[in-house]
């Protein structure tokens, strides 16, 4: 019988999916396709919401969720930024029931690019961590 491979044995070939779907979509912008058509990057998954600094256990950091799919297993990319919204890394995320492995692809310029382009619509995270604290999202 086969064992059952890990999320580490799948999340880098997981990611380079995922990567072609956010290349075609970031080139669409490019091509002047408005990013909430069929096919566009607000197309790609479920939503792009901001983590705020202990939401988990042991999670120190605020990030920026851009949540992919949802369950098990699910993937999404985590959007490391500093107060102001400037990117310190991304990470990509796969996971499923207790098990979970990341790829680290802040220099991937095609993900920058669309990390990029979802951020512009956000306020600066020291606002939305400071509204976090008071219970407001």
């Amino acid at each position: 019988m086969e064992q059952e491979k890990k999320c580490i044995d799948l999340v880098q070939e997981r990611f380079e999916d995922r990567l072609a779907t956010v290349a075609q979509a970031v080139q669409n912008l490019f091509d002047g396709k408005e990013p909430d058509e069929e096919g566009g990057l607000f197309d790609i998954g479920l939503g792009f919401d901001f983590i705020p600094s202990f939401t988990f256990d042991e999670q120190e950091e605020h990030y920026f969720r851009w949540q992919l799919s949802w369950g098990g297993p699910s993937d999404e990319f985590r959007i490391y930024t500093d107060n102001h919204n400037n990117i310190k890394r991304i990470e990509y995320w796969y996971m499923d029931w207790f098990d979970g492995a990341s790829v680290d692809c802040t220099q991937n310029i095609t993900i920058r690019d669309a990390v990029l382009w979802q951020l512009e619509g956000f306020a600066p995270a020291y606002e939305l961590q400071e509204v976090s604290e008071y219970g407001l999202i």
